[in-house]
């Protein structure tokens, strides 16, 4: 009986009726907040897979800051979900919070998701490979009045400071493999 069983699970292995499944890891993301790009993290998603992205807090339940929107005045610096002002047109996402960490596939930058809340999870669906990006002003530019009140407003990436830790888990990597003909 032992023999029958070994050998029926050696021909289901062997012919893709067994269900396989990837180890989903969670893996952590530097995003640099003087990046004016898109920061592309080799982590690629399959048709129809998806990945949960969270920032996590410090240990003292803190969130993480970086210096987005004038970090030179403004202390502390906005949190990765921004800092409850709607960004402009000038922004890389309008309507999203200034200073927001956005997220996006490679190729589908217009469907970027911006964080917008304190603990939120986004989750993005493949095919494509996951970025991150700032939400800041991508057409630097002096602002005269502002400049008088000593504020650094609209210099875009070049003035800004730190960096956020993200995290990426992918999700659903269990497939069912497909059935081969016997020949």
């Amino acid at each position: 009986m032992r023999i029958i069983s070994m050998t029926l699970i050696a021909f289901a292995l062997m012919n893709g009726f067994v269900e396989s499944s990837e180890a989903a890891a969670p893996v952590t993301i530097i995003v640099e907040a003087k990046v004016g790009d898109w920061q592309r993290t080799n982590i690629i998603l399959t048709n129809g897979q998806e990945a949960v992205i969270t920032v996590p807090h410090l240990e003292n339940d803190e969130p993480q800051r970086w210096g987005i929107t004038d970090p030179k005045n403004r202390k502390p610096w906005n949190t990765y979900w921004g800092n409850g002002v709607r960004a402009s047109k000038h922004y890389k996402k309008r309507g999203a919070y200034e200073g927001a960490l956005l997220v996006s596939l490679v190729g589908q930058e217009k469907d970027a998701v911006a964080f917008e809340e304190r603990n939120q999870k986004i989750t993005i669906k493949g095919p494509g490979e996951i970025q991150f990006m700032a939400n800041d002003d991508i057409h630097p530019r002096k602002i005269f009045v502002w400049e008088k009140m000593g504020y650094d407003y609209h210099n875009g990436f070049s003035d800004n400071e730190g960096s956020l830790n993200v995290v990426v888990l992918k999700t659903n990597t269990s497939t069912l493999t497909q059935p081969q003909q016997l020949p």
